[in-house]
């Protein structure tokens, strides 16, 4: 089984590919990230000799985050993914929070919430059992985020707490726990969940822009 797995919707470019049971990673810190994607992919497949045509998922965050990262990463896939045939999972940037706050804590529900710029914030609800379909991504303003006590919130790291003095009894900080976001945090949720895909579905590969047009 080999599986691409690509993350360009934060500042850094992550590519991950999974060959059988070794998996190998490439991460870019660049702003201009998006502009190397497709020369970080080739370089990668070319480095362990694996053709694009053997390429069995292409796994990618499909957001919300980065537009620009998540726009042209989308558009790359679709490219690769088409002209092999090959089956591409959309993961969403919450689901994948709530899955790596699922794995240090089992709760019945998750509110997941990051930083979208300036004073605006996503925010999604998820309850166990994780539903990977769930698009319920709201875009608010700060001053619009209004959070129970008895609610567990999910945060990627202190940048909200720093930024908006987010204050909160329950809130699971992802970094604190090692658990990141990036290309191998996908093939490790893509496995750990029943996704099925056999073909090239455009659909799969749209990226998330929350309360944005696609």
């Amino acid at each position: 089984m080999i599986i691409l797995s690509i993350d360009s919707s934060s500042k850094c470019l992550s590519i991950a590919l999974k060959i059988n049971k070794s998996v190998h990673q490439n991460c870019v810190n660049d702003k201009k990230a998006s502009k190397v994607i497709l020369v970080e992919i080739d370089k990668i497949l070319k480095k362990y000799d694996i053709k694009r045509e053997t390429i069995d998922y292409i796994v990618f965050n499909r957001g919300p985050g980065s537009f620009t990262g998540t726009r042209v990463a989308s558009s790359v896939i679709q490219a690769i993914a088409y002209t092999h045939n090959i089956p591409v999972i959309g993961i969403s940037s919450m689901w994948l929070m709530a899955y790596q706050a699922s794995r240090i804590r089992s709760l019945d529900q998750y509110c997941c919430i990051k930083h979208a710029y300036g004073e605006m914030l996503y925010i999604s609800y998820f309850s166990s059992p994780l539903d990977k379909n769930n698009t319920n991504v709201k875009l608010i303003k700060e001053s619009e985020l209004s959070i129970k006590d008895d609610e567990n919130v999910v945060i990627e790291d202190s940048t909200l707490v720093k930024m908006f003095n987010l204050k909160h009894p329950n809130i699971i900080n992802l970094s604190e726990h090692n658990k990141s976001l990036d290309a191998i945090s996908q093939i490790e949720a893509l496995e750990s969940n029943d996704y099925k895909e056999k073909n090239f579905n455009l659909k799969t590969t749209l990226p998330d822009y929350a309360d944005h047009e696609v």
